[in-house]
């Protein structure tokens, strides 16, 4: 990534045990230091998403095969969809959270932007 001056944001999977184990914990004993909400309404649908920016602790991710010289930021993504069934006449709610890692430290906004439009 360095060499060539590239920034990415990659979105964690499960079996990326290490490293979805370590961003966990620092959303959890950290603030986030930056903030950003949207919500979309669609027909018969409403989401919002939630996006939140950690800098992220190099000593903590030590030993994760070299990825902690170059990631600089997580950023959970907390979606809900408030969808309208018709037929039952009400509104169910669901949610997910996504994790995401990036070798650039930006703001919430740049962020909900660029993973929204990947």
């Amino acid at each position: 990534m360095r060499e060539v001056n590239d920034e990415v944001v990659i979105q964690l999977k499960a079996n990326q045990e290490f490293l979805c184990h370590k961003t966990e914990q620092i959303i959890r004993r950290n603030d986030a230091i930056d903030i950003f909400q949207e919500t979309e309404k669609n027909r018969n649908r409403i989401e919002t998403r939630i996006v939140k920016v950690f800098k992220l602790n190099k000593r903590l991710l030590k030993h994760s095969d070299g990825w902690d010289k170059y990631l600089k930021a997580c950023v959970p993504v907390h979606r809900v969809f408030e969808t309208h069934d018709t037929t039952e006449k009400i509104w169910k709610t669901s949610e997910e959270i996504s994790l995401y890692v990036s070798s650039m430290l930006t703001t919430a906004p740049m962020f909900a932007t660029t993973i929204r439009k990947h």
